[in-house]
């Protein structure tokens, strides 16, 4: 009897090509590709970390806006508008 990978296929998901699913292979995206089609990355994708700065765990969170240290900012009742 025949082994079962042998009668195993998938598609490519780039190209959409049926091939052995064996032969995919798992791309940085997460796409599973034939390996003809495998587009590497890119180095310039792995930028580094700035330096001489902490690092947040979510850097768009509700931290950023404080109202800590905004005391230079006048309001709007400081600058004397009228209601």
């Amino acid at each position: 009897m025949s082994d079962e990978a042998d009668w195993v296929y998938g598609y490519c998901q780039r190209t959409g090509f049926k091939v052995k699913a064996s032969d995919l292979v798992e791309e940085w995206t997460g796409l599973l590709v034939r390996p003809q089609s495998l587009d590497p990355k890119h180095p310039l994708l792995d930028f580094p970390a700035p330096r001489g700065e902490e690092l947040r765990a979510n850097p768009t969170g509700p931290e950023q806006f404080t109202d800590e240290g905004d005391s230079d900012i006048p309001t709007i009742s400081e600058l004397g508008a009228n209601n």
